[in-house]
């Protein structure tokens, strides 16, 4: 609490006033703008519904190479070929027991006929790191759908209760699909009786799996499991570890885009095929040829080396201090060219070392960069490395209220950091909304974020 309230009643009654009159001003700004979503707003189903027979959860799935915890093989995270293509997986658990009854009910549905799918349960783990106690054949009940039914602990030899952890991994062999392999296996879970699928992490010699702990859910229940796999650079690629069964699809055919060279159709990943509907979309003017190449494994990018063209970085640039595009280059610096001459270029030169000390007297060092423009060289400009992508759609949904309510505009729990919300119009319907996106916030949604790159 600030020395303000430890004084005379005077200065109290003042800093009650000051704290009210800031409250009234963030209470005006939340006002001011409309919700990004509201009660009209058709949402998702819940990937887990409490009924009075069951407790349900609906989610996604992916096909994959190998199994969770081989990191010789290196090949449980990474994406096979066609990984788009008919390999998406719907997962529900009809969990009884959960409500007084007996069993859970595991129905599997496919986009294509699967040939024997396997289902295994409870992690043995003695032979090899797949090895399971319990193999069953998920039965056909209907075409492209398939069930399993679990009543008893396979290790324990008891029927299941209310609290026990059971570790699975679905292989959906596909009968005939149209490209690729047949045999695949799935992700790894951990499905936790009356409670649901929950990311996990493996313990002991054989790693055998437990939940993770509360504070290790970063992404709350979107947070995926512990890798042991051996493949750091796949860790920003996976699904949300409880992807809905209606998005599962949807996000693979995205993945597909966003490994498109959009220049010939190419996939960054070998072998895959050409995307030939998106071949010839770039340009004529571009910094990258893909997504993927700029934001390297969904993650951050890193500066270049001195010297070295900056095809990766957004170089923002404009006429004057407020913006204004530049009569040239418009809103961005854009290196390369379909054909023709290109707008220009900028490396950096070199780097500049700034020393300083913090307030407890600890020195430090800085890397400024200086950069170096060939063609034309705005005067005002603003260089940004790509953001990571992990996490953003989690950051469009949260409520506007909270973040008003964490803005703290004048530093009142002084920990020495002041936010303030930035208001933005919104370009879809010119609605006054909260800016999330880009490194000023200055987009409501992703779409325009992305649009705007």
């Amino acid at each position: 609490m600030s020395p303000l309230f430890h004084t005379s009643g005077r200065a109290t009654l003042a800093g009650a006033l000051f704290l009210v009159h800031l409250s009234s001003l963030v209470s005006a700004q939340e006002s001011a703008v409309v919700p990004l979503f509201d009660t009209t707003t058709k949402l998702e189903p819940p990937t887990t519904v409490d009924t009075a027979e069951a407790l349900i959860t609906r989610i996604g799935d992916r096909v994959r190479d190998r199994h969770a915890r081989e990191s010789k093989f290196k090949a449980y995270d990474h994406y096979l070929s066609f990984y788009w293509e008919q390999r998406s997986i719907h997962l529900e658990f009809v969990d009884k027991i959960a409500r007084g009854g007996n069993e859970i009910l595991v129905n599997i549905r496919s986009l294509t006929p699967l040939n024997e799918p396997n289902f295994r349960s409870f992690y043995r783990g003695l032979n090899t790191v797949a090895e399971y106690h319990e193999n069953l054949i998920a039965a056909e009940v209907a075409p492209n759908h398939y069930s399993v039914k679990l009543a008893h602990h396979a290790t324990e030899r008891r029927p299941l209760e209310v609290g026990d952890q059971i570790e699975f991994e679905f292989s959906p062999f596909l009968a005939s699909p149209k490209n690729g392999r047949s045999n695949y296996y799935g992700t790894t879970m951990l499905y936790v009786v009356g409670k649901g699928i929950v990311p996990w992490m493996g313990v002991g010699e054989r790693q055998e799996s437990i939940p993770l702990p509360e504070s290790a859910l970063l992404g709350g229940g979107t947070t995926i499991s512990r890798q042991y796999s051996g493949e750091p650079a796949e860790r920003f690629k996976q699904m949300a570890g409880n992807i809905s069964p209606q998005s599962a699809q949807p996000f693979l055919l995205g993945r597909r885009l966003h490994h498109t060279n959009m220049l010939d159709g190419t996939h960054s990943e070998q072998p895959n095929p050409v995307f030939r509907e998106q071949a010839g979309k770039l340009g004529p003017h571009y910094v990258a040829r893909s997504c993927i190449a700029c934001h390297v494994n969904n993650g951050r990018s890193l500066p270049p080396a001195p010297g070295e063209p900056m095809n990766n970085t957004v170089v923002k640039v404009a006429s004057d201090e407020t913006g204004t595009p530049h009569p040239r280059l418009g809103t961005a610096l854009q290196p390369r060219s379909t054909s023709g001459v290109a707008e220009g270029s900028a490396h950096i030169q070199r780097y500049e070392l700034i020393v300083g000390k913090y307030a407890d007297g600890e020195e430090y060092e800085l890397r400024k960069p200086v950069y170096e423009f060939v063609g034309t060289v705005p005067r005002f400009f603003s260089v940004r490395l790509t953001p990571q992508l992990v996490g953003l759609g989690l950051l469009e949904a949260i409520r506007e209220h909270d973040v008003f309510a964490l803005a703290d505009p004048e530093d009142e729990d002084g920990d020495g950091i002041s936010g303030r919300a930035n208001i933005v119009v919104d370009s879809e319907n010119n609605k006054r909304r909260l800016g999330r996106f880009g490194h000023k916030a200055g987009q409501p949604r992703l779409r325009q974020q992305i649009a705007g790159r």
